[in-house]
């Protein structure tokens, strides 16, 4: 968001994507917090990070914004009321206050969304790039399991040969010390 600030022409829109950022960055700080009180271990938070504003465009933006903070509002009040059910009402609470943003995203997101005149096409296209996106990052991990296997099994392979070799070398390394030295001492 805060490179979407940089890079727009608006002045309200950037003041819009600021106020978005700093509203996800207290999300993380809010999850930070409730999941030290439930025991975890404090972590640098890092995080990745694509310039999709660059990548798309602004209309673009707009769409992949609108759909991601449409989408984190049905999921945490999924998680509100499933933290709620099971009795655990100050994770619920956690999850209450960032539903409240994530509602206000929503509506400003669907405000930016009619200023910039974004065609149900845009959003159509966005949709399916988020899907390849997701399928990409899906056969990277795929991938990296598959590599870590085949390294693995190719290592576990070729040790014994290794190994051999090695006890071979030093075999012969025994027997040949005498004989240098043999050949120092008739000098």
């Amino acid at each position: 968001m805060r490179w979407a600030a940089a890079a727009t022409a608006s002045p309200e829109r950037r003041a819009a994507y600021l106020r978005h950022a700093l509203d996800e960055e207290r999300h993380a700080r809010f999850f930070a917090a409730r999941a030290r009180k439930l025991g975890a271990p404090p972590r640098p938070f890092v995080a990745d990070a694509d310039d999709v504003f660059r990548l798309l465009g602004e209309r673009r933006f707009v769409a992949f914004v609108q759909r991601a903070e449409a989408r984190g509002e049905r999921e945490f009040a999924a998680y509100e009321r499933e933290f709620r059910a099971a009795g655990d009402t100050k994770t619920a609470a956690v999850f209450a206050l960032v539903l409240r943003d994530e509602r206000r995203h929503v509506e400003y997101s669907k405000g930016l969304f009619a200023e910039l005149g974004v065609a149900r096409t845009t959003l159509a296209w966005v949709t399916a790039w988020e899907a390849v996106r997701a399928a990409q990052r899906a056969a990277s991990a795929v991938l990296d399991v598959l590599h870590f296997s085949v390294m693995f099994a190719l290592y576990a392979a070729l040790l014994p040969f290794s190994l051999v070799a090695r006890l071979r070398s030093r075999g012969r390394r025994t027997r040949e010390v005498p004989a240098r030295s043999a050949a120092l001492l008739e000098r």
